[in-house]
């Protein structure tokens, strides 16, 4: 049996467009959870002034439309300072945590500080899918804004 791909393991469930924001929250497209184990939310940012920041969080719900909460010791802060111009982080978020809340739902939002603008974007990616179609598809789970997946 073939090896999979990663890109037939893992599917792009969310994203923060690649752009330069400014100091208002930009928020990543929602994700049920209930149809991923695991998720990891890389974050990108560029350039910045001095003594900016960027706090990133994520958010859980109940419904896909409903009031979000912040999810506990899911938030990270970047500065000028500790990454020097450019960086990224990672947030790992898991079915299991989840299920110890109210929420099916999530999102990640961004937002920028001491800036005029930042250019950032952030890739969501769901892995051990709970569900699979019977045979494999190279698009399955993904954001239908994905154009291309190359093997």
């Amino acid at each position: 049996m073939a090896e999979r791909l990663l890109s037939e393991q893992l599917s792009i469930i969310g994203t923060i467009d690649p752009d330069s924001y400014s100091t208002q929250t930009t928020y990543s497209d929602t994700f049920d959870m209930r149809k991923w184990r695991r998720v990891m939310v890389i974050t990108m940012s560029g350039s910045w002034a001095t003594a900016a920041s960027m706090i990133g969080t994520m958010y859980g719900c109940a419904t896909s439309t409903g009031a979000w909460t912040t999810l506990t010791g899911k938030t990270f802060t970047m500065t000028e300072v500790l990454l020097n111009t450019n960086g990224q982080t990672v947030i790992n978020l898991s079915s299991a945590e989840m299920a110890s809340t109210a929420f099916r739902w999530a999102r990640l939002g961004v937002v920028l500080s001491g800036a005029t603008s930042v250019d950032c974007a952030a890739v969501i990616l769901g892995d051990n899918g709970r569900y699979a179609e019977p045979f494999t598809t190279i698009a399955f789970g993904d954001l239908a804004s994905v154009d291309q997946i190359i093997a």
